[in-house]
C-alpha cells in the first residue's frame, strides 16, 4: 500500500516539473489543480512553514473540515496530538524553511482524529515537491479506522486460533501445497515422540510413516493424492499408519485433511487423532472375534444364537447338519424355525428365555425317518430376562445307541462298534474289553483282556502293581492305566476325553458311559494335526531364512531371563551385531548371496553359543544373542570369536564378510530397549571405528 502512494506521488512531482505540460492558455497550474482534484485519494500540499496551500475534495471529507478552515493554517497542529512526533515534524519544517533541503519526512504518520464527532485513524504519507523552486510536502491522506479495526480483529482471531491450535487434544499440522510441513501444535510433538517443532517442520507426512500403508500403497504416493486432493477443495477423512521418530513403534492415526485459504495463499489444515489404543482393541477384538468364529465354525456340537426378539442370528454348519439342513451357504431364518417349531425347540426357547436361566434337555426327532437324539442347551448370553440367548446342540444319538446297546445282545454291541470309523472297545467297570471293532483289532486287542494289558502291554499302570504282577502273576483289583478316565465317565454318566501322546503318535481319548457298569473306549489319531500344529508354532517363533529365533520369541526369552536373574541375583549379556557392508553385497552379488551370507553368519553364530543361549534375527542384517549367567568379561570373548569365525566365512565371489559387534551386560531396572540401545550404541562404535570389531562398555 505504501509503496503504491509513494510511485502516485512520484507521479504528481512529475506532472509539476513538467515544463511541456500546458493547457491551451498556457496555465500549467490549473491544469495540476483539476488533475489532482480528479484523484479518488486526498491529497495536501504544505508549505515551508507547515501551512495548508492546497487540499482537494476527498482529503476535505477524510479530514472533516472545511476547505475554508484548513487553508493557510498549520496542518499538523491540527491533527498530530502525540507531543514527541509533533515536534519531529516540527523540526523538519524548520529546517525545510530555514536551509530550503529536502525534508525527511517519518513517513507514514499514523494520527488519531475527530472529525464529524466521531472518532477516525488517518495514514499521512508525505513526500518533498519543489515547485517553482520551492520546497513543498505533497501528502496523501488515507483514512484507516475500518483497516485498524480489521486488523484487531485479525489479531484477536489469529490469538484465538493459537490457543486453540496448541490446546486441542489432536495433533495439527499446517502442509503448503507440495505436503511440506509448515507448522505444528505441542499435541503432534507428543504423538511423534520429539521434543521442538523443528525436528517436525520441513518434513512430509510420508517422511514420518512406514514405507507401505496396511493396504499395501506405498505412503508417499498416498499422501500425495490426498493431499491433491484437500487442495481441490475435497475434504479428505481416513485412517493412516504413521512410526514414532523417538523409537521403533507404530501410531496409528484418523486423518482429516481440508483446504484453508490464508492471506498468504492456501494451505491444507490436517487434524490427526491418536487412535493406536482403539485400533489395537480393535484388532484384539477381531483375533477374538476370529477365534470365537473359528472355533464355532470348526465345534463339535451346534451353537444357534437368538437376538431378544427370538430372531435367529448365527447358526454354525454343525447346528444346520444336526437338524438336517440343506440350505447351503445362507441359511432362511424362517426356513429354521419351521424345523425348530417342528422339534418344539421353539417352545422350549421361550419358556427357558422368558426366565433367563439356562436350561438342558434331551429331545428326540425323526429326520428323513431316522430317530435321533440331541440334547439341547439354553442359554442366555447375559443372566436377564428377555437377552439373547445361545442354543447348543449336542448330537447324542451315539450315547443313547450305547444306552441302547446295554440292553442289546453283544452282537448289536458289535454292530455299533463296526458302524465306528476308529479303534472302539467296549469295556466293563474292571477294565475288561467285552466287544471291539475291526479298527481296534489292528491295534493288537483281544476280547476278553484287560484293555491296560491288551492294548498297551501294562505300561502305564501303577508301577507297584506292576511289580506285584510280575512277582507273584496276581492282578490286583482296580489296575487301570494312570490317565485313566472311565471312573469320572461312568460317575458322571458323562463323556470324558483327554489327548495323550502313546509311542510316539498323538490320540483324542474318548470314555462314554453305557451305563453304570459298561463304557465305550474311543481313539481317534489326530498325529499328523497335532504335528502340523507344533510345526506351526515353530513357524511362529523362528526366523524362516535362518532359522534363527524372531524378534517376537527373543523379546519373550529376554522378560524370562530378566524375571530369573531378579529372583537368582543373577546377571546376563547381550550381544549386537550387524554384517558389514551388506547392502553392498545385495547390490554387487544380488540377493540370493545375500541370502547366502545371511544363512552362513546364522549357522556360524549356533556353532559358537550354548544349547541356553538365544540367538535371534533381530531385522535385516542385524542378529543379537542372549546370554544367560554371562559376564560382560565373557560376552565379550564370545563376541571376538564370533568375529574372527565371521572372517573365515566363505560365500560365492564376495571377496570378505565380516560383522561389527556391540556388547553390554544387563543392570537392575534395564528394560528390553533400554538395553539393546546400549549394546546398538556399541555396535555404532564399532562401525564408526573402521567395522569388523568388538566395541562393549567400559
Amino acid at each position: 500500500m505504501k509503496e503504491k502512494k509513494i510511485n502516485f506521488l512520484e507521479k504528481i512531482d512529475k506532472i509539476s516539473q513538467n515544463k511541456n505540460c500546458y493547457c491551451k492558455n498556457g496555465n500549467r497550474i490549473e491544469l495540476l489543480e483539476l488533475v489532482i482534484n480528479s484523484f479518488s485519494e486526498g491529497i495536501v500540499i504544505l508549505n515551508s512553514e507547515g501551512k495548508v496551500c492546497f487540499c482537494n475534495r476527498v482529503a476535505v471529507d477524510i479530514l472533516g473540515y472545511g476547505l475554508e478552515d484548513l487553508i493557510c493554517e498549520e496542518f499538523h497542529p491540527l491533527f498530530i496530538k502525540d507531543d514527541k512526533v509533533l515536534s519531529k515534524v516540527k523540526e523538519e519544517f524548520k529546517l525545510f524553511a530555514t536551509t530550503g533541503m529536502a525534508p525527511k519526512f517519518h513517513n507514514p504518520l499514523e494520527l488519531n482524529i475527530k472529525a464529524c464527532g466521531r472518532e477516525k485513524k488517518i495514514e499521512l504519507l508525505l513526500k518533498p515537491l519543489k515547485f517553482r523552486g520551492e520546497w513543498l510536502a505533497l501528502g496523501i491522506v488515507s483514512e484507516i479506522t475500518k483497516q485498524r479495526e480489521l486488523e484487531r480483529e485479525i489479531l484477536l482471531l489469529k490469538k484465538k486460533f493459537e490457543v486453540l491450535f496448541e490446546q486441542v487434544g489432536d495433533a495439527i499440522f499446517l502442509l503448503d501445497k507440495n505436503g511440506t510441513i509448515m507448522d505444528v501444535n505441542y499435541r503432534a510433538l507428543e504423538l511423534f515422540g520429539v521434543s521442538t517443532k523443528d525436528e517436525l517442520i520441513g518434513k512430509r507426512p510420508y517422511d514420518l510413516s512406514p514405507e507401505l500403508q496396511p493396504n499395501g500403497v506405498p505412503s508417499k504416493e498416498l499422501a500425495l493424492e490426498k493431499i491433491s486432493r484437500a487442495f481441490s477443495g475435497r475434504v479428505q477423512c481416513f485412517e493412516w499408519m504413521h512410526k514414532r521418530l523417538d523409537k521403533d513403534t507404530i501410531v496409528y492415526g484418523e486423518i482429516s485433511l481440508s483446504r484453508v485459504d490464508l492471506l498468504n495463499g492456501p494451505v491444507v489444515f490436517a487434524i490427526v487423532r491418536d487412535i493406536t489404543q482403539r485400533k489395537m482393541l480393535e484388532e484384539e477384538l477381531k483375533k477374538k472375534n476370529r477365534l470365537i468364529f473359528e472355533l464355532s465354525e470348526t465345534a463339535p456340537v451346534g451353537i444357534i444364537r437368538f437376538s431378544a426378539k427370538e430372531e435367529i442370528e448365527y447358526m454354525n454348519p454343525k447346528a444346520k447338519e444336526i437338524l438336517n439342513y440343506m440350505g447351503g451357504g445362507s441359511f432362511e431364518r424362517g426356513s429354521i424355525k419351521a424345523i425348530l417349531k417342528k422339534y418344539d425347540l421353539l417352545t422350549f426357547l421361550e419358556e427357558s428365555s422368558r426366565y433367563g436361566k439356562s436350561n438342558l434337555k434331551d429331545f428326540a426327532i425323526s429326520i428323513e425317518n431316522k430317530k435321533k437324539w440331541i440334547q439341547v442347551i439354553v442359554d442366555p448370553i447375559e443372566p436377564r430376562k428377555n437377552s439373547s440367548v445361545r442354543m447348543i446342540l449336542r448330537d447324542i444319538t451315539s450315547e443313547k445307541m450305547v444306552e441302547i446297546a446295554k440292553e442289546a445282545e453283544q452282537r448289536k454291541s458289535k454292530i455299533l462298534l463296526e458302524s465306528l470309523p476308529h479303534p472302539a472297545w467296549l469295556v466293563t467297570k474292571e477294565r475288561k474289553i467285552i466287544a471291539q471293532n475291526k479298527a481296534a483289532e489292528i491295534m493288537g486287542s483281544r476280547v476278553g483282556d484287560y484293555c491296560w494289558k491288551s492294548l498297551l502291554e501294562s505300561k502305564y499302570i501303577p508301577p507297584e502293581a506292576k511289580e506285584t504282577m510280575e512277582r507273584t502273576g496276581i492282578i490286583l483289583p482296580g489296575i487301570k492305566c494312570e490317565f485313566c478316565r472311565a471312573d469320572e465317565a461312568l460317575i458322571s454318566q458323562q463323556l470324558k476325553e483327554m489327548e495323550l501322546d502313546i509311542e510316539g503318535k498323538t490320540y483324542d481319548v474318548f470314555w462314554i458311559p453305557v451305563d453304570k457298569n459298561h463304557f465305550l473306549h474311543y481313539l481317534i489319531d489326530v498325529t499328523k494335526y497335532k504335528q502340523l500344529q507344533d510345526k506351526l508354532i515353530e513357524l511362529s517363533m523362528k526366523d524362516p531364512l535362518t532359522g534363527l529365533y524372531n524378534r517376537r520369541f527373543f523379546v519373550k526369552k529376554f522378560e524370562e531371563e530378566r524375571e530369573r536373574s531378579k529372583r537368582f541375583f543373577k546377571t546376563f549379556s547381550i550381544i549386537m551385531l550387524d554384517i558389514d557392508d551388506f547392502k553392498k553385497i545385495n547390490d554387487t552379488y544380488g540377493h540370493n548371496v545375500g541370502d547366502e551370507v545371511l544363512i552362513n553368519i546364522a549357522n556360524t553364530i549356533m556353532k559358537r553359543i550354548r544349547k541356553t543361549d538365544i540367538a535371534a534375527r533381530w531385522g535385516g542384517e542385524e542378529f543379537v544373542i542372549l546370554l544367560p549367567e554371562t559376564s560382560l568379561k565373557d560376552a565379550v570373548f564370545l563376541a571376538e570369536d564370533i568375529r574372527a569365525s565371521i572372517e573365515k566365512i566363505k560365500v560365492s565371489e564376495v571377496k570378505k564378510i565380516t560383522a561389527s559387534f556391540g556388547v553390554a551386560q544387563y543392570m537392575d531396572g534395564d528394560t528390553l530397549y533400554k538395553l539393546i540401545n546400549r549394546a546398538d550404541e556399541q555396535l555404532y562404535k564399532a562401525k564408526k571405528h573402521g567395522k569388523n570389531q568388538v566395541c562393549y562398555e567400559k
